[in-house]
Parts: C-alpha cells; sequence; structure tokens
C-alpha cells in the first residue's frame, strides 16, 4: 500500500485541449495495456471563466463536481440540460458528448474526474469528515482523496491534508490492510478500480 501526499501548489496548470479554459492536473494513472486511451484515469480541477464548450476527449467517461462559485447550466449534444448549483452539483456524461457550459454568474472551479470506461470502473463520492475514516486495500485499487474544507491526516503522520490539497492511495495486488484519515469538513472520494479482465494477473 502506497500514499501520495498532493498539495495544490504542486497541481499542475494546463490549457485545455480546445484552448477555452484552464486545468489544474492533481494526478493521473497510466493507460492499461487493453486501452488505446492516454491514460486510465485523471483527476483535476477546471477553471471556467466565460461561457464555452468542453473539450472532447472520445471512449471516456466524465464527472464534473461544483467545488467554488455560483454554478453554471451545462447542455449536451442531445440538447439536455443540467444545472450545477452550490453546493456541489455534478453532471456525468461521456467524454464522446459535445458539451457546453454558461455560468449562472461569474468563473467557476470544479472538480473533474475522466476515466477510460472499457479499462477502469470508477465512483466519485461526497463524504462529510467527522474523525476517522477508513480505507481498506483492494487489489490494485486506487483511492483519490480531495480536501473540499476543513483539514485531515492519515493515521501515523504520513500526510497531512488542507482545503484545497488532495491524497492518492494506491494498493497492490495483495489483500488486506486499511488507511485511516482522521480528520473534520468535506472530502470528495474518488475510487477507481481495473474492470476484469483489463490488467494483467
Amino acid at each position: 500500500m502506497r500514499a501520495f501526499h498532493l498539495p495544490s501548489h504542486h497541481f499542475e496548470r494546463q490549457r485545455w485541449k480546445n484552448q477555452l479554459g484552464w486545468t489544474l492536473e492533481i494526478t493521473r494513472a497510466s493507460a492499461l495495456p487493453a486501452s488505446a486511451a492516454d491514460y486510465a484515469w485523471r483527476a483535476s480541477i477546471a477553471e471556467i471563466e466565460q461561457d464555452c464548450a468542453f473539450s472532447s476527449f472520445p471512449g471516456m467517461q466524465r464527472i464534473l463536481m461544483l467545488l467554488h462559485g455560483e454554478g453554471m447550466r451545462m447542455t449536451l449534444g442531445d440538447g439536455r440540460h443540467t444545472d450545477l448549483t452550490p453546493p456541489y452539483g455534478r453532471i456525468a456524461f461521456s467524454g464522446d458528448e459535445a458539451a457546453h457550459c454558461s455560468l449562472h454568474a461569474g468563473s467557476t472551479r470544479d472538480f473533474n474526474l475522466i476515466w477510460d470506461p472499457a479499462t477502469i470502473d470508477a465512483s466519485l463520492n461526497l463524504r462529510p469528515l467527522v474523525g476517522p475514516m477508513l480505507f481498506f486495500a483492494q487489489p490494485r485499487t486506487s483511492w483519490l482523496i480531495y480536501q473540499c474544507s476543513g483539514q485531515s491526516a492519515l493515521k501515523g503522520g504520513l500526510a497531512h491534508m488542507q482545503a484545497g490539497d488532495a491524497m492518492r492511495l494506491d494498493s497492490d495486488d495483495a489483500t488486506g490492510g486499511r488507511w485511516i484519515l482522521d480528520g473534520n469538513g468535506e472530502i470528495i472520494v474518488c475510487a477507481m478500480r481495473p474492470r476484469p479482465g483489463a490488467a494483467p494477473e
């Protein structure tokens, strides 16, 4: 089991593929052998300052969650509308879909999880943190924890997170073991694991 502290000042700021916005990349995992994607999964913070189209990510799946700002209306290629409003409005959509956002009142910052659904099963949940929370090691599973508010630390002092920081927990092929995260506030918890048959045994 391995733990990686990912402080916000180490996030890599990059232009969107379509050059219409900015993203702060938190971390990514290499693509599995069975995948033609550039990576297996990636977590980032999108900085959106204007109404704009989203970049296309063919073959990928996405979840976008509002972190800061008054929100936006997302319009997908088939005409569906979803309003992302505080606190923590979210939308799940395919990277193949045309997507456009219209800001409600000023810029937003949004948590963005993108993954290859052909090889990875992924989930994203918002959790309150009130004292200890257990993360059990599962074979070849990665946890990505983003501290929305408050602060936390892994038991043993391995990593300390303030609001805006992240932590990655990777398990190897073995079962057993656990991490204990203790603190307060709200966290985003993402779990990513290979789909059956997607990774070499």
